[in-house]
């Protein structure tokens, strides 16, 4: 059976699939639990591309507002990413924090691109350096303002269901 013969909701439903799967293929075989969170993050992303696709070819109309919806997010996650890094590379009580961001730049400049994708992902380097508490707080709103990027995927699973 081709993908063309799957409805958007069923193929959603089987990228998700696919994509947790995948992610705890990866989970056990590497026993490591900040690779099964990326992975994850970017196999959501992947099927969320898929879906952007597929509602490109079957509603031409919802695939401008979508891009959007996926857009807006990752550009907000890499404005609060930077700005982040910046603030606290300029505190002048942050010398261990510079530091170790020389030593670190490669791991850190792959975080902050992934943080595009999801805002989860940066919580990874705070986990691993010393920010302040404050930039847990900044994450956790932006990480409740992408759930944005989901809307889309319910409009359509909703409207597959409920006849409007």
């Amino acid at each position: 059976m081709s993908s063309s013969n799957f409805t958007i909701a069923e193929f959603h439903t089987l990228t998700e699939i696919s994509t947790l799967t995948g992610g705890i293929l990866i989970f056990l075989i590497g026993k490591n639990v900040t690779t099964f969170v990326v992975l994850l993050k970017l196999l959501d992303f992947a099927s969320d591309v898929a879906l952007l696709i597929n509602i490109g070819n079957t509603y031409p109309d919802l695939f401008f507002p979508s891009c959007m919806t996926l857009a807006a997010p990752a550009l907000i996650n890499l404005l609060v990413v930077l700005g982040v890094m910046i603030q606290q590379t300029q505190q002048t009580n942050r010398r261990d924090f510079r530091d170790w961001l020389r030593e670190n730049i490669i791991m850190t400049t792959i975080i902050t691109i992934l943080s595009m994708v999801d805002i989860v992902i940066m919580k990874l380097l705070v986990d691993i350096t010393k920010f302040d508490p404050e930039v847990r707080k900044w994450l956790l709103r932006v990480g409740i303002f992408n759930i944005i990027k989901y809307m889309p995927q319910i409009v359509i699973l909703v409207s597959k269901y409920i006849i409007i």
